[in-house]
């Protein structure tokens, strides 16, 4: 996951006052598809497209929703409104998809992961699945929030 072309913890914080309108552009330029959320809140979507155009609501045709299943290519314009003062994540809602992984989102070579009570998964079986696209564990390079225009 990258914000503005950066992943966490290099990323700018972003910071609102309570009360604020935020206007977010999200874009997945991934291979991958990403339920993305915000915690805490509601988000209205405005637009959403497939790379080549939008589609923009009404605003009675914008749905209220705390996640966005958003599959290759999709953009999505979204607003919301910091109702109370803290930290809030916009994040996929897939766990793999924001553990570390190698260079270019691949799994690093000897690397075993650790389960509850000790149990470590086969490197075969890690490097299987990410090869394969049926796993990996870490950020990819999919949906990042840009200013949205307007």
């Amino acid at each position: 996951m990258v914000v503005n072309g950066r992943s966490w913890p290099h990323t700018e914080r972003l910071s609102y006052n309570v009360g604020d309108t935020v206007r977010w552009r999200v874009l997945n330029v991934s291979a991958d598809v990403h339920p993305m959320h915000l915690h805490g809140f509601y988000y209205r979507v405005v637009a959403r497209g497939d790379g080549t155009g939008d589609t923009s609501y009404s605003e009675a045709r914008r749905d209220l929703i705390v996640t966005q299943r958003m599959v290759p290519g999709q953009t999505m314009q979204l607003t919301w409104i910091p109702e109370r003062a803290g930290n809030w994540l916009f994040h996929c809602h897939i766990p793999r998809h924001f553990a570390p992984r190698g260079p270019l989102g691949l799994s690093r070579p000897g690397r075993t992961r650790r389960v509850p009570g000790g149990a470590r998964d086969r490197e075969s079986r890690v490097g299987r699945n990410e090869r394969t696209g049926g796993g990996g564990d870490g950020p990819s390079r999919e949906a990042r929030p840009v200013p949205a225009r307007g």
